[in-house]
Order: structure tokens, then C-alpha cells, then sequence
């Protein structure tokens, strides 16, 4: 258990605080009741302290305790990569992906032998090796490097899961970061051109992430993410009919959580499928997607989606 807590760094604040307050290790035995030879432990990082003596603690320092010593938890460290994971699969991001791959490998250094992080920082790098290889070229991958990233993936779910088949990808069990793997493979087996097997990714991670209110800011960004890449599948593949469904339960999830994220490309999607349905309020949709760029200052893509307006579908705003 020692491994997985940065206990010289806890034990080095703990004295600062004690130091704050202007008390000797023997004032604070005096005080709380805890053992001299307990404080000398704890301040030098040769322990883990127990729940009850950090309760106690809380009290003497007038701090909490429990919640300071929560940061200098090892797995702190892989939170903290899990988030910025997170920032790039929502905003593709590729200038984050050197600084979590330095964090990465930095943890090497801290792990200690303790078989559960060895594991995940495996997974971790194998990863960030695959995104790496998904932005190579000039974010053009080849074929060639496409299917290693996939493979490389594949790869990181049989760590927990050494049976691991993509073909049977519902009878497992997968951790929070598994779900974010699912996303990059599910980009990279689309750009493979196999988007029926994108699409059955993407429907298995929607169906197992947290959607409920509960869930936290990256997470609802990452259900609307899910969304946009599946209706971006179904238009692809000429399916209008789902592309429209899917695109509205999108719609709907961002406006239940009060986010725009995703909106601008999810109202194009819709509008777009309203268009080949012969549906007349394709022009409201297609409008509010536009709207929305502008108001985000998105002249790129704004300016791309007219142009495909223009050239494809003779439509002038």
C-alpha cells in the first residue's frame, strides 16, 4: 500500500503545517494524543497513516487532513493524465499529446513495482503511441501506420482483459480510461473504412458511460463527442435516417447539460439528414449550426460547411 502514496511529499507538508501553527512534534503529541514516535513517522514518510489518525489531525491542524493527503495518493498523478487525455479526445488538442506522453513517462520513475500502475502506465503509453501514429504524416496517417494504432489498442484492453476480442467486445468489463481507448479506436477503424465496426464501438461506449447528472463536466463533453463522431458515421455512410437520430439525441444531451459543445457540428449533421429527407426545416437547422460557429468564432469550419452548401446542395445563406 506504501507504494501507491507519495508519502515523503504528505509527511514534508504535514511539518509545514504543524510549522504554521507555530507547534513541536511533542505539542502536538501533547494535544491530540497520537504517538511522538507516530508524528516522527509521518512527517518523514515512513508510514501510511491510519483514517483515525488523520481525523485527529484535522482537528489540531484546523484542516483537512483526510482531503490534503487524498492529493499526494500516487494515482493523483494518473488522474491528472486522465484529464488531460480527456481535453485532447474532446478538442483534439495534438499539442497536449507531448506534454501527457512527458507525464507518462515520468511516473516510471515513481511506480515502484506496484503491479496495478505498471499496468496502467503500460496501457497509457500504448495509447498515446497509437495517437501519435493517428497524427503522423501530417495527420494523414497511412494505411499501414492506421492498422498498427489499431493493433497497439487492441493491445492496451488485453492488459485487463487477456482474452480480449474486438468482434466480442460486449462481453467484457472495462475501466473508466478503457472508454476513452473505445473513442481513438473507433476514429481510427472509421479511417480504416470500416465504419460499421466504428459504429458498433460507438453505440457499445454510449451504452456504458455515465450520461446521468451525476457525471462530471469531461465526461458529459465526452457522451456529446460519442455523439457527433456516430451521426459524422451514419452521414458518411449515407444514412440519413440515423444520422437524424442520433444528431437529436446529441442535441438533446447538450441542451439537458446547458453545453454548446459539439452543437455547431451535431445541427449540420441534422440538417443536412432533414435536407435528404425532404424535411422543410433542414434550413433552421443548418442556420443554427452556422449561428453557433459564428458565435464561437469558428470561421474555419463555418466557412467550410458553406462552401459544401454552396458546391454540393446549391444552397446560398
Amino acid at each position: 500500500m506504501l507504494h501507491n502514496y507519495l508519502t515523503a511529499e504528505f509527511g514534508n507538508r504535514i511539518r509545514n503545517i504543524r510549522r504554521g501553527l507555530n507547534l513541536t512534534q511533542q505539542d502536538v503529541a501533547d494535544m491530540s494524543g497520537i504517538n511522538l514516535d507516530t508524528l516522527r513517522k509521518i512527517e518523514n514518510g515512513y508510514v501510511v497513516p491510519r483514517y483515525d489518525t488523520l481525523e485527529i489531525l484535522s482537528i489540531t491542524y484546523k484542516t483537512d487532513i483526510l482531503d490534503v493527503f487524498k492529493n499526494y495518493r500516487f494515482t493523483s498523478h494518473l488522474y491528472e493524465i486522465y484529464n488531460l487525455l480527456d481535453t485532447y479526445i474532446v478538442e483534439y488538442h495534438v499539442d497536449k499529446l507531448e506534454t501527457i506522453k512527458n507525464k507518462i513517462y515520468n511516473l516510471d520513475d515513481e511506480v515502484n513495482n506496484t503491479l496495478v500502475l505498471a499496468s496502467e502506465i503500460n496501457k497509457l503509453k500504448k495509447l498515446v503511441d497509437a495517437i501519435y501514429l493517428l497524427h503522423s504524416n501530417n495527420d494523414n496517417p497511412t494505411e499501414h501506420d492506421l492498422y498498427k494504432a489499431k493493433d497497439m489498442l487492441i493491445d492496451a484492453l488485453r492488459i485487463d482483459n487477456i482474452n480480449f476480442m474486438l468482434e466480442d467486445l460486449e462481453v467484457y468489463k472495462y475501466t473508466y480510461f478503457d472508454t476513452r481507448i473505445f473513442v481513438i479506436l473507433a476514429l481510427i477503424i472509421r479511417k480504416l473504412k470500416e465504419s460499421e465496426l466504428s459504429n458498433k464501438i460507438l453505440f457499445f461506449i454510449l451504452k456504458i458511460v455515465d450520461k446521468s447528472a451525476h457525471a462530471s463536466f469531461m465526461e458529459k463533453l465526452l457522451v456529446i463527442k460519442i455523439y457527433v463522431n456516430l451521426s459524422y458515421n451514419l452521414y458518411m455512410m449515407d444514412n440519413p435516417e440515423d444520422t437524424l437520430k442520433y444528431s437529436n439525441e446529441g442535441i438533446k444531451f447538450a441542451q439537458t447539460n446547458s453545453l454548446m459543445y459539439g452543437l455547431p457540428n451535431l445541427y449540420w449533421r441534422k440538417g443536412i439528414a432533414e435536407l435528404k429527407l425532404g424535411l422543410g426545416e433542414h434550413l433552421d437547422s443548418i442556420k443554427k449550426s452556422l449561428y453557433i460557429l459564428d458565435v464561437q468564432g469558428n470561421v474555419k469550419l463555418k466557412t467550410i460547411y458553406e462552401g459544401v452548401l454552396k458546391n454540393k446542395y446549391n444552397i446560398i445563406l
